[in-house]
């Protein structure tokens, strides 16, 4: 465990680009099948690859692109200064909108207090650009929109494997009484939603899509 955790003088240049290669290598955008295009065009979504911009496409479009969406509530915010993943929030899982998993599940980020190469001190880390949870979000209740947030390597081998039920997050939305907010640092063109509005266009996209991926009898 130290030794996958310690990161030596390759990792850290390797690390500067955590922010760039997931997109590439991740889930959100691997072709798609005949199939998937033609209904993907049926809801009116636009799959191309729009570098940083995923936190401002519709909701329908981040719903496709996730392999998760899921609301509930920020729990506990940890720091692991041993690990890759420096920043771990403990986030409890109410309902899973898209996708499948446990009640409680970890978020795990990059950013944050841990020890430098040689082991003698401390840095903060920044991960640009990311979705940065900080303590005044224990509590709160969010959408959330995940996937594994992989760094693969040539081989195809994961860079920094992650824990079980040790997810990335591509957006998020703050929900208050009857509004779907998004972060204050979010791109020019994000919007806030209803809750009606925001959880009927993940449904309306998330209902197709999913039953689209299902083995045929």
């Amino acid at each position: 465990m130290a030794r996958t955790c310690h990161i030596s003088i390759l990792l850290i240049v390797l690390g500067l680009l955590t922010p760039i290669i997931p997109l590439l290598a991740g889930s959100q955008y691997e072709g798609w099948s005949p199939e998937e295009q033609s209904l993907a065009k049926q809801l009116g979504l636009d799959l191309s690859f729009q570098a940083g911009r995923f936190r401002v496409r519709p909701i329908g479009e981040q719903t496709w692109l996730s392999p998760w969406v899921v609301e509930g509530i920020v729990r506990k915010i940890d720091n692991d200064p041993e690990c890759y993943y420096r920043t771990k929030v403990r986030f409890h899982v109410d309902r899973y909108f898209k996708g499948e998993g446990p009640a409680d599940i970890t978020l795990g980020f990059a950013y944050g207090l841990g020890y430098t190469a040689d082991h003698k001190a401390m840095s903060n880390r920044f991960q640009v650009p990311s979705v940065v949870f900080s303590e005044e979000d224990v509590g709160k209740r969010y959408i959330l929109f995940l996937n594994l947030g992989r760094i693969l390597l040539p081989s195809g081998e994961e860079l920094y494997p992650r824990g079980k039920d040790d997810f990335d997050v591509s957006n998020r939305y703050w929900l208050t009484v009857d509004k779907a907010l998004p972060d204050h640092d979010a791109p020019s063109g994000a919007r806030s939603y209803s809750y009606n509005e925001v959880v009927s266009e993940i449904l309306r996209v998330a209902g197709p899509q999913t039953k689209l991926s299902q083995p045929k009898p």
